[in-house]
């Protein structure tokens, strides 16, 4: 209530399609700027059942996703970048999972306009915090169904999280024998890293004092781009 007109429609509160994932946004923004380490924001909850999870119906559920969070987005980075907040905050986009080129699996016989769970290639962005504009890593075959070059995991990911936040990855290495989910709903991690110049980026393992060598077999990889 207290932000200005014009913020709030930076964020899309002033739309009903893009309120919801507009105040989680703003909300963000807000913390990150009183100092709060991390925000973990979640699409699809507050819209109820209209989640992610295109099994039908694929086309209609892209345009109506794109649209309820493409504002909100772009509003949440325009408004850190312009409180001087953005090279000091990584913002990751990311899901679980990524989803088949063809059409759904034999339950659903295949006759459904809509995708499959797809673990073999999926897509995240990486947004402030010190990354390279434009810096693209890894491809799929042609189709879009494996990772084929510069394959990377979410271990990896979470490995150069922390290596921005200046943690010593190697000795945050632990074998978990489950992780909790939030199933088909993409997450947005708003992340205040500590460092003044965090290093996170491109291809290949960190070169940087105390971070990962490319002998560390088993152990996760920083995402490696000198920005």
């Amino acid at each position: 209530a207290r932000e200005p007109d014009h913020v709030r429609a930076l964020y899309g509160l002033d739309e009903s399609r893009t309120a919801g994932f507009g105040r989680q946004c703003l909300l963000a923004r807000r913390l990150v700027e009183r100092g709060v380490r991390h925000a973990l924001l979640v699409h699809g909850v507050q819209i109820g059942a209209h989640s992610w999870d295109d099994h039908s119906d694929v086309k209609g559920g892209m345009i109506r996703h794109c649209g309820e969070v493409d504002r909100p987005v772009a509003g949440l980075l325009t408004d850190l970048k312009q409180r001087g907040l953005l090279d000091e905050t990584l913002v990751v986009w990311g899901g679980e999972f990524g989803r088949t080129p063809d059409t759904n699996e034999g339950n659903h016989k295949k006759n459904t306009h809509g995708r499959d769970h797809n673990p073999g290639a999926m897509t995240m962005w990486f947004a402030g915090g010190g990354t390279a504009p434009g810096t693209l890593i890894g491809t799929t075959d042609d189709i879009g169904n494996k990772a084929v070059e510069q394959r990377k995991s979410l271990k990896d990911v979470h490995a150069t999280l922390l290596h921005g936040r200046g943690e010593a990855v190697r000795q945050l290495v632990h074998e978990l024998a489950c992780l909790s989910r939030l199933q088909c709903r993409p997450h947005l991690l708003v992340t205040r890293l500590r460092v003044a110049e965090p290093h996170i980026a491109s291809d290949g393992a960190a070169e940087q004092e105390g971070s990962l060598g490319d002998d560390a077999e088993g152990i996760p990889q920083v995402l490696k781009a000198q920005l």
